[in-house]
């Protein structure tokens, strides 16, 4: 858990869940309180090696233009502050291989069609194709589809005719 907010506005606090515990722990905070804001990691093989915090209100600054990064390994926040061109709110987090897509969400107070992808060697997001209509929020899920397809229509697909005179 990252961030979020309270009665007495956003948090910078940040919680790691131990799954093998069964408990909560907390981690450094980041440098800026936030929330509405979105995360994503960033991998190499299957091992998480940095957290990616975007956007989102900030009770100092309203909406922010940053993005923190935290270093797994060494555990340390990194700010880079004006990193985006507009504040990004409410978007939905996909994982895409190493790195993950931005989904929808408020660029700017109004929803948008934007799909932004994050670039771990320049640390930012770059634009992917736009979205067909406005997701002002959104709840996202990474679907396999080549695994699912080849096995679901694999199953779906009819035998195959025999050809004529090979009885």
């Amino acid at each position: 858990m990252i961030g979020g907010s309270t009665a007495g506005g956003a948090v910078s606090r940040v919680f790691q869940y131990d799954v093998t515990a069964n408990r909560f722990g907390e981690l450094p905070s980041m440098k800026e309180a936030r929330f509405d804001h979105s995360c994503g990691a960033v991998k190499i093989g299957q091992v998480v090696t940095q957290v990616v915090v975007v956007s989102g209100d900030s009770t100092d600054a309203g909406v922010s233009k940053s993005i923190e990064t935290y270093d797994v390994l060494h555990g340390i926040w990194t700010k880079k502050d004006g990193a985006l061109k507009s504040p990004i709110r409410l978007s939905a987090s996909v994982q895409h291989g190493r790195s993950f897509f931005l989904v929808g969400g408020r660029v700017g107070g109004t929803p948008s069609k934007s799909v932004f992808e994050y670039d771990p060697e320049k640390e930012e997001l770059e634009v992917s194709p736009k979205l067909e209509l406005e997701m002002g929020t959104s709840s996202l899920v990474a679907v396999p589809i080549d695994n699912y397809c080849e096995e679901a229509c694999e199953a779906a697909e009819p035998a195959p005719t025999p050809a004529p005179g090979s009885h």
